[in-house]
């Protein structure tokens, strides 16, 4: 087995377990505290959501696409620390501004805790991901999502509280980060470097701030993309409603950590692709990719088609079954999503971040005017239709970036000395 195959596979079993853990505990809020109780976790987790996306400014990406290691590691934690810091304070009046219960609001800050140190762990994992360490990241997302497991769980089950839960699972990161994220890096070295010369750290944090608001920006428009659909729901209808929709929409998610384990592996690939103007090896990647969201795709259509209703009948109950036709849109919605999400990380690559933020704005005015017309009739099945529509213009802006960026790389080919020239700079002969 090649190298490249052996960390696509460290780092989807990373991402899957972080995905798994994620799913248990979803279904743990589902089986033991009903569709209420997964309506106002799913809901308080669709208000963080955004919010610190942005503020994780797709961190972990831009440093293991660095081609020449601008920032240093502990530049990163700082910005991370920065932003992140911003966005628990942010969650606060975006509750209030959405009406948002006590009860829900103080589980959106919880979990704020909780997304505040996985920024801090995604930072520490772009660090390996350049030195294409992925085993080690692979190992540190396990430990992670077993503890998470654990500790949510068990609370859950005993207690019945999903609150106390959720404040577990937050100081279980913490405890987990600081015992094993901080052992994989030299911590004290990094402490002393930002308090040697924190004016500089400082000074270069609000550079990289800069540099990577648009992927900041992006993200949380993406997100966004799941918190209308919720709040038209919770407006339309009732807290049930927007439950069930988080159970379909869930199922988007589980191919999610296959596509980001192979962008992951590739990113650097790609950027040392774009940057030395190598546009076979460039499409080569992409195209070798695509191939695979597209075919799940296919399969999961039908399994939403003829067995979709029959699943959430056996996972959840049946107080979640809805229609086929809902399955099958948020089928095609996860499809097109995991297209983009591998096609995104070939525009981090070309630093194309504001390509990226105009695409995203275009697909949330899309979410927007779908969930305006078609929610208040159709309720769920409603919410799905939206969000496959806004898919389908998030992929073609996307694969449209794409394209413009294979045409503007200038193809080359190899002389007989081995040493790249440029086809279009090649020599005419007059006389031939």
């Amino acid at each position: 087995m090649n190298s490249f195959k052996r960390n696509t596979i460290f780092a989807t079993c990373g991402n899957l377990s972080t995905t798994f853990a994620l799913a248990c505990i979803v279904f743990g809020t589902a089986r033991l505290g009903g569709p209420e109780a997964i309506g106002r976790f799913s809901y308080a987790l669709a208000v963080c959501a955004p919010i610190f996306l942005l503020a994780a400014l797709r961190l972990r990406d831009v440093g293991a696409s660095e081609s020449d290691a601008s920032y240093s590691l502990g530049t990163f934690l700082l910005t991370s620390v920065l932003t992140n810091s911003v966005a628990i304070l942010t969650i606060i009046p975006t509750g209030l501004l959405l009406g948002l219960d006590r009860s829900t609001l103080v589980t959106a800050l919880l979990l704020g805790c909780w997304k505040f140190v996985s920024a801090l762990s995604n930072v520490v994992y772009g660090h390996h991901q350049r030195e294409i360490k992925m085993l080690l990241i692979a190992k540190l997302q396990i430990i992670h999502g077993i503890c998470s497991i654990f500790v949510f769980t068990a609370c859950l089950l005993l207690t019945k509280n999903l609150l106390m839960a959720v404040a577990l699972l937050s100081v279980t990161n913490v405890l987990v980060f600081l015992a094993f994220d901080t052992r994989t890096i030299d911590l004290p070295g990094l402490i002393s470097d930002l308090i040697g010369s924190l004016r500089s750290h400082f000074r270069k944090a609000i550079i990289l701030c800069a540099t990577t608001l648009p992927l900041g920006l992006a993200g949380a428009i993406f997100a966004l993309n799941m918190l209308i659909p919720r709040s038209m729901l919770d407006n339309f209808f009732t807290l049930k409603d927007v439950g069930i929709f988080a159970i379909l929409a869930f199922f988007a998610r589980l191919g999610t950590p296959i596509m980001q384990g192979i962008g992951q592996t590739t990113s650097r690939q790609l950027s040392v692709a774009f940057h030395e103007n190598e546009a076979t090896r460039f499409k080569k990647l992409l195209t070798k990719v695509i191939a695979i969201p597209v075919s799940a795709g296919l399969i999961l259509v039908l399994l939403g088609w003829f067995v979709g209703a029959e699943m959430l009948l056996l996972i959840y109950g049946e107080q979640y079954v809805v229609q086929p036709l809902s399955v099958v849109s948020i089928m095609i919605y996860a499809t097109l999503v995991y297209i983009s999400t591998y096609l995104t990380y070939a525009l981090i690559a070309a630093r194309r971040h504001g390509s990226q933020l105009v695409i995203l704005i275009v697909t949330i005015v899309a979410t927007l005017a779908c969930c305006y017309f078609l929610i208040p009739k159709y309720g769920v099945l409603g919410a799905c239709l939206s969000l496959m529509m806004s898919s389908i213009v998030r992929v073609i802006g996307t694969g449209l970036v794409v394209w413009l960026i294979l045409g503007s790389m200038i193809p080359k080919e190899f002389s007989p000395t081995g040493s790249p020239r440029d086809i279009r700079a090649k020599p005419i002969n007059p006389s031939t």
